[in-house]
């Protein structure tokens, strides 16, 4: 991807950038250039990357399709690996992607998990800051802002959870004195 002074990108485990001016600095005696990201929304630092190293995972921003493909695909029940350890190496590798849809899918199923019993803090902050990155991003692309886009992530969530639920088959009981 080519990075141009003024576009908007989407920096992974940073959301939504603007691409500022080449800043030359002199390190260890030798003039280097960098990409100026610029992070958009509220937080985040300023990132000074070296000239042709873009990271792996950053993109322009989502448009109005690719909006739509988050929001549907928020909309569909996804379980959450039961086993903590893989949990957590399937996050981070969703997380590191860079990909909306990967964010997505992230969201599904750790607030699916949350819905049967408490996150870990790990999994619990992991939830906060890709529904963070995932709001920034639809409020830029929307200029709508982060409430209105919050409110269209939980309610794309909260049929994602009607459908799970519909989905679930009650557990039978057995009955008295049968094993």
């Amino acid at each position: 991807m080519r990075l141009s002074v003024g576009s908007k990108v989407s920096y992974p485990h940073q959301g939504p950038c603007l691409i500022g001016d080449v800043v030359t600095k002199v390190i260890d005696g030798e003039r280097t250039d960098f990409h100026h990201f610029i992070p958009l929304g509220r937080g985040g630092a300023e990132l000074f990357v070296p000239f042709g190293q873009a990271p792996e995972g950053i993109r322009r921003l989502l448009d109005e399709s690719g909006i739509v493909a988050v929001l549907a695909r928020l909309r569909k029940p996804a379980a959450a690996s039961a086993n903590g350890k893989q949990r957590s190496a399937d996050n981070l590798k969703l997380f590191a992607s860079g990909s909306a849809l990967d964010l997505a899918e992230l969201i599904v199923s750790l607030t699916a998990l949350r819905g049967l019993n408490r996150l870990t803090s790990n999994d619990g902050g992991t939830l906060e800051r890709a529904r963070r990155l995932l709001v920034r991003e639809i409020a830029e692309v929307t200029g709508a802002g982060e409430e209105a886009a919050e409110e269209r992530i939980d309610a794309a969530l909260a049929e994602s959870c009607a459908a799970a639920k519909r989905s679930e088959k009650p557990l039978r009981r057995r009955k008295a004195g049968s094993r």
